[in-house]
């Protein structure tokens, strides 16, 4: 090919250059049971990102929080989640009236918790005093932050409702069907509804500056610890090793500001996304 080039070439005559188009590949990265797809894609500092992805997207993709993964049957990328099962309503209802059920699945918390959360609501009488009744100064700041909280306490119910999918249930016990979930909301704390909802009586006690609500927001907080440990009981016996090694990856109650961050991007960004579509 070189020499007839070359006789071209001494001729006047130009020969294009061919060009060979890449093959389409993927390449390994540190999990080796995830791959990248190379096609569109650029190198970054070692990883290949995604060119069309949002700014916050391609920012997680950089710093390795975010793998891009495609299927061999089709060329379209996804990003790799755990896929729970939704939520089945029937199936919850059933398991909230199987009242053959009852004094097994520890139910004496579930009871307790919605006695503090409608004491919160519509506190008993004394209820409606306040710092300065008992000649405490308020602080400014209090309102400010018990509606941080109650931001906090909306989006980690929600998503751990969401996240749970169909083992979702209001007591200790497991169901029998039950999952082992451990990303989403799960990633950040073990029991976020547990979180969102002490993140929320905190944040009515410190909006209506009630010492009342404040008493009760404490002692649902000391309530749900002690459900916590006994769901985990449960979880420990039906899911062994592996919900062991994941109690001693992340924390019980109380989340780390870093993950707060990341399940409050991934919310508010996933719904930005649909309100777009």
């Amino acid at each position: 090919m070189n020499a007839a080039r070359a006789l071209a070439t001494t001729a006047g005559v130009t020969t294009p250059r061919l060009r060979v188009k890449p093959r389409l590949g993927s390449v390994t990265v540190a999990n080796p049971c995830v791959t990248v797809a190379r096609r569109d894609a650029v190198m970054f500092a070692g990883r290949f990102v995604h060119p069309f992805a949002s700014s916050s997207q391609r920012m997680r993709e950089r710093k390795g929080l975010v793998v891009r993964a495609t299927s061999k049957d089709d060329d379209t990328d996804s990003t790799t989640t755990t896929t729970n099962t939704p939520l089945d309503i029937d199936a919850l209802v059933t398991e909230l009236t199987d009242f053959t059920k009852i004094g097994k699945r520890d139910e004496a918390y579930f009871v307790g918790q919605m006695v503090l959360l409608f004491c919160l609501a519509f506190p008993p009488a004394g209820g409606e005093l306040s710092k300065a009744d008992l000649g405490l100064s308020p602080s400014a700041f209090d309102p400010v932050i018990g509606s941080s909280l109650l931001l906090l306490s909306i989006v980690f119910v929600f998503r751990g409702i969401t996240d749970l999918g169909n083992s979702l249930t209001p007591f200790p016990k497991p169901r029998e069907d039950n999952e082992l979930v451990t990303n989403g909301a799960y990633a950040v704390t073990r029991h976020p509804m547990y979180s969102g909802l002490i993140f929320g009586s905190c944040g009515v006690a410190l909006v209506t500056g009630s010492p009342v609500r404040t008493v009760l927001a404490a002692c649902l907080a000391a309530l749900l610890y002690f459900k916590s440990q006994k769901e985990e009981e449960y979880l420990t016996q039906k899911h062994g090793e592996q919900y062991a090694a994941y109690q001693g990856k992340t924390p019980r109650l109380v989340p780390n500001v870093a993950g707060i961050g990341e399940l409050l991007e991934t919310t508010f960004g996933s719904l930005r996304r649909e309100k777009e579509d």
